[in-house]
């Protein structure tokens, strides 16, 4: 009987502080909520069944899906999409047009009509098939290029490809994401930055988690972790300590918390230079099937919000290029191998307002101010750099060349005020 009382005496003593500990954390997050800091929560809601699996790349946006809402934390706008599965106008096999893949940067992370692609369509006058989809890396963009290029048959005299610096994570994990009952779900993940050891996980594996939260498998950035998927949505305690080196780089083992490359040093992880070499071997095939096709090339490297705004750096995120030291090499690649190439870097910041103050203002910032991408300014200011390499250099002839040069510097005029 005593030894009874004494084990119950243990367990309502740690149950007690079990709920006393999550009664601070309730308390906690609730205060959050009224601070600047529910901004952290990741929120990220595709239509369900806006992508479809695909053989080859894993998932692609799905053909003639219909008008419909897109949500994230900085606003929402409706997305669709035509015969070609790309967020664009129907295709009416225009003679002369060109072709326009990336990651959700060229997706757009704005309406429709403030997308660079568009921006680039209206201001040079040629027919931009806009067909980024967001999640991809370099193989899968090459993989949707070519698909298009073979649905058309007509091959586009101009391909232009957005780059963003975490293509190499999307090879790395290709294929990183499948689409079950509608949903995008990640079934590869990095389990040890380490030794780049990756984990797949089977389909009958993701519906079994999917059996319980399957509106949380929605989030185009949600992992395999059922509890982590619903922690980044609605826990900004968890979205905090995510941001802390030492917290992410511990619970990485639990693979609780996703460890970036600048936590590490270069010589820890012998597995990066490998996947480096594969990731500028993509952007190679890429140029030669440009090449191969009678189309011209031309990569568009897309900043980090952190390149142009260096004061919004934390301590690990000034060391990200350094650590990692992809995009000089992507740099050196295109120089080396005279790919053609518009590195946005050094322009947007001409062109935005490097002020020292923890947030954007909303009226001048590029980027969103809680969210990685661009928003309408900065889609307007690539759009208009962008439109206005392509005319100089003669690379679309368009009539009226000298009006739309003019119509372009206003614009940035505007832009640089």
């Amino acid at each position: 009987m005593k030894k009874y009382i004494y084990f119950k005496n243990i367990f309502l003593n740690i149950f007690l502080s079990f709920a006393a500990v999550l009664l601070i954390i309730i308390l906690i997050e609730g205060i959050l909520r009224v601070t600047p800091f529910k901004e952290t929560l990741e929120i990220i809601n595709f239509p369900r069944g806006y992508f479809k699996p695909d053989p080859d790349s894993g998932y692609d946006i799905a053909e003639n899906f219909p008008y419909s809402n897109f949500s994230f934390k900085c606003g929402s706008h409706k997305i669709w999409s035509n015969e070609l599965g790309c967020f664009d106008a129907p295709f009416k096999n225009d003679r002369d047009y060109a072709v326009l893949v990336g990651d959700s940067f060229t997706w757009g992370w704005t309406p429709f009509g403030e997308k660079f692609g568009t921006i680039i369509e209206e201001s040079c006058g040629i027919r931009i098939l806009k067909c980024g989809v967001g999640g991809y890396g370099t193989k899968q963009e090459f993989l949707k290029l070519k698909k298009i290029v073979k649905n058309i048959k007509n091959p586009p005299k101009l391909i232009l490809v957005g780059y963003f610096i975490n293509d190499i994570e999307n090879d790395y994990l290709f294929p990183e994401f499948n689409v079950i009952n509608g949903y995008l779900v990640q079934k590869v993940i990095l389990k040890n930055m380490l030794t780049g050891e990756k984990k797949t996980y089977s389909e009958e594996e993701i519906k079994k988690r999917m059996r319980y939260f399957k509106k949380y498998f929605a989030l185009i950035n949600s992992n395999m972790g059922l509890a982590k998927s619903w922690l980044r949505s609605h826990s900004i305690l968890f979205n905090l300590a995510k941001k802390v080196r030492i917290f992410r780089k511990f619970f990485s083992k639990f693979t609780i918390f996703e460890v970036k490359y600048s936590d590490f040093n270069p010589e820890e992880l012998p597995w990066i230079k490998e996947a480096t070499n594969d990731h500028l071997k993509n952007l190679m095939d890429i140029d030669k099937y440009a090449d191969s096709i009678g189309a011209k090339a031309i990569f568009i490297i897309i900043p980090e919000k952190y390149q142009v705004y260096e004061f919004l750096k934390s301590q690990f995120e000034k060391d990200l290029l350094r650590y990692e030291n992809v995009y000089e090499k992507v740099i050196d690649l295109l120089k080396d191998k005279n790919i053609s190439h518009i590195d946005l870097t050094i322009e947007f910041k001409k062109y935005a307002d490097l002020t020292l103050r923890k947030n954007l203002r909303p009226d001048k910032g590029l980027y969103w101010n809680s969210d990685p991408h661009w928003n309408a300014k900065g889609n307007r200011l690539s759009g208009l750099l962008i439109s206005k390499y392509l005319l100089k250099s003669g690379i679309v002839k368009a009539d009226g060349l000298d009006d739309r040069l003019k119509r372009i510097e206003k614009e940035l005029q505007i832009l640089l005020n």
